[in-house]
């Protein structure tokens, strides 16, 4: 699956707020650079076209880039997270 299209709209929108995580504001550009370190962790790391992997960790702009690369290089991901203590979901 290409993702060409989100980049573009990142590219885009690069000056704006794409997401607030830890109350950071992060830009589209943001994205795209941690997006491009993604590629090369997958690259160095010997990532296949196709491989099966698993993605664990939360919703962190580091996993979103790291997702939207996998993506791109057409692995099949397996989504894992630590499941939701009982004392969060009291809150």
């Amino acid at each position: 699956m290409s993702i060409d299209f989100l980049l573009e709209k990142f590219k885009e929108h690069s000056k704006q707020p794409a997401i607030i995580w830890n109350n950071e504001t992060l830009t589209y550009l943001d994205l795209i650079k941690k997006y491009e370190e993604a590629e090369n962790f997958i690259s160095e790391n010997n990532i296949l076209p196709g491989q099966v992997t698993a993605l664990t960790g939360d919703f962190t702009p580091n996993t979103i880039a790291l997702l939207l690369a996998l993506i791109s290089n057409q692995n099949i991901i397996v989504p894992l997270n630590a499941p939701i203590k009982e004392s969060e979901l009291k809150k």
